[in-house]
This record gives C-alpha cells, sequence and structure tokens, in this order.
C-alpha cells in the first residue's frame, strides 16, 4: 500500500490529505498529510504536556 498505492492516490488528489480510516501507518509525510500547517503548533503542545514522550 505505502509505496504503490499511496503515489497513485496522491498523484490523484493533491494535497487531499487522509481521513482516519485510511491512513497508513509507514506514511513517509505524515505531518503534512495528517495534520498540515498545524503540525509545528500540535507537536509543541505535546512536547509541553508530554516532555517524556510516553504517549
Amino acid at each position: 500500500m505505502t509505496n504503490q498505492l499511496l503515489p497513485i492516490l496522491e498523484e490523484l488528489t493533491p494535497n487531499g490529505g487522509a481521513c482516519v480510516n485510511e491512513a497508513d501507518f509507514q506514511q513517509p509525510d505524515f505531518q503534512n498529510v495528517f495534520y498540515g500547517a498545524n503540525y509545528p503548533t500540535l507537536k509543541a503542545i505535546k512536547s509541553k504536556y508530554d516532555p517524556l514522550d510516553i504517549f
């Protein structure tokens, strides 16, 4: 799926993102695909409340 199907889907739907039910845990660009421009903010919040990276 990761190396064969995802590139085809990404070509058909540029900047299309992903839905939770179709997420691929091996997605190479998960930060952008799943969270978009919100990723840096979400990462900072997680670091603040989970400094030991337990979750």
